[in-house]
């Protein structure tokens, strides 16, 4: 039988495994049923930590920005995500190097 985790370690959970499903398929890409299966969940269960798939997506982007993780950071960049409008000038430079790798 599976372990009950209490609601914050399980969104928690459910949210690494998106973001590294958008690291593996792309930010663009990911979409509740993807997580619900990548994370061995029913769809509700994601339905029910995050509603939307923008709300997931948004989540997942807000970590990236403040966990630094460039790769989905620069895929917000490239859809004109309004939540890298305000990314910093640091943070920009190290994205567009990534990027011109």
């Amino acid at each position: 039988m599976r372990e009950r985790k209490n609601p914050i370690e399980r969104k928690e959970q459910l949210l690494r495994e998106a973001i590294l499903l958008s690291k593996k398929i792309g930010y663009r890409q990911i979409t509740r049923e993807a997580v619900a299966i990548q994370s061995r969940v029913s769809f509700s269960l994601i339905s029910a930590y995050f509603g939307t798939i923008e709300n997931l997506k948004y989540s997942v982007l807000e970590t990236a920005i403040n966990e630094r993780i460039i790769e989905i950071i620069a895929q917000g960049l490239s859809l004109n995500d309004p939540q890298t409008a305000a990314l910093s000038r640091d943070l920009k430079m190290e994205v567009a190097r990534y990027m011109s790798k």
